[in-house]
């Protein structure tokens, strides 16, 4: 895997790149300090992991400039903003995932991963500072649950342990810690009966599609 770093503080290339190593030992880290740059070297990547603060770019500019310039690479952004603004631009522009560089050590290492395996991450946007309408409506922050936190939440009302629903949804148990971390934030609860009976209290698990309607059983 090779993954292009673009970042104008050596910090925290340093960092991501550690953090990477640490997941995909053996990735190939390249580094550059602003897109022309990462222009100029430029090999086909995996995955590019973008600052938006960059010299002589800045913002949604920086999106639009990278989708330009870096020849439909897979982009995340690793940002020191948590402007929801920001995160439904790069979520709208078809972006990998928006990691806010404040992130916790175990949130910036999941998203990593979960990105790093070909999933998406954003952050829940209910759980960043609001942005105010004339009205003083912020209900569209509320973002849900995913398609996979509600295939998740579907097992975990089958009373499923992490183990077995990571096999049957052929992802990683650290993935679906942080898919029922997310959960648990989302609904307000702290326990995994709390959270079926909220599930179901909302009526979410009844906005499963047919074909998550009925999740394989375990015997298969």
């Amino acid at each position: 895997m090779k993954v292009l770093i673009i970042d104008d503080h050596p910090m925290v290339r340093t960092t991501l790149a550690a953090l990477i190593q640490q997941l995909r030992p053996g990735a190939q880290i390249l580094q550059a300090d602003d897109i022309e740059q990462a222009e100029r070297q430029w090999i086909p990547v995996d995955l590019v992991l973008l600052d938006l603060q960059l010299p002589g770019s800045q913002g949604e500019a920086t999106i639009h400039h990278a989708l330009k310039v870096l020849r439909d690479a897979p982009i995340a952004v690793v940002s020191g903003s948590t402007d929801p603004r920001l995160i439904r631009s790069a979520l709208q522009a078809g972006l990998r995932g928006f990691i806010p560089k404040a992130s916790s050590t175990e949130i910036l290492t999941s998203a990593l991963a979960l990105i790093l395996a070909g999933a998406d991450y954003f952050p829940p946007l209910r759980a960043l500072p609001s942005l105010s309408d004339p009205a003083g409506n912020h209900a569209w922050l509320d973002e849900g649950l995913s398609d996979k936190q509600l295939e998740v939440l579907a097992l975990l009302e089958r009373g499923m342990p992490n183990k077995q629903i990571a096999r049957l949804l052929s992802i990683s148990e650290s993935t679906v810690k942080y898919h029922l971390d997310r959960i648990f934030r989302y609904l307000g609860v702290h326990r995994r009966t709390a959270a079926i009976f909220e599930a179901r209290r909302r009526r979410l698990l009844d906005r499963r599609g047919p074909d998550r309607a009925e999740p394989p059983s375990a015997e298969h």
